[in-house]
């Protein structure tokens, strides 16, 4: 069972708990999907490990941003998973975890660099004739 936006902190605990198998669950902070930011200290988390809905490993977290989660896995070329804040479900104080797996992690926010966000809408003052 996937992840969903309208489950219930009680139905996320349950699939941590059940499908991904992760230790110390009743320890988890579990919320709900996209609302996560209000119940982790993101401070906390540097250092700590990042896991995917599969329980698989993301790597370590190295950065918090207002918008992104620097992630890096490796030990000499390291992989830099710039993922939403957003995109987090749960934290037990030893291990945080996303809403996605390991390979949409690689599809989607692997970069070299960090990716820019605009946290304001760009509003235009005026209209440009040709």
């Amino acid at each position: 069972m996937p992840l969903k936006p309208d489950m219930t902190s009680t139905e996320i605990e349950n699939y941590l708990k059940n499908d991904l198998k992760v230790s110390a669950v009743n320890d988890i902070q579990p919320c709900l999907v996209g609302g996560c930011s209000g119940n982790i200290v993101w401070k906390d988390i540097m250092k700590k490990e990042a896991r995917g809905i599969n329980n698989e490993d993301v790597g370590e977290v190295q950065e918090v941003t207002e918008d992104y989660v620097l992630v890096e896995k490796g030990v000499i070329n390291k992989d830099k998973f710039y993922i939403p804040r957003d995109l987090a479900v749960g934290y037990n104080g030893t291990i945080l975890i996303f809403n996605i797996a390991a390979e949409e992690a690689k599809s989607k926010y692997l970069r070299d660099s960090p990716p820019v966000f605009f946290s304001k809408p760009i509003h235009r003052t005026s209209c440009f004739h040709y």
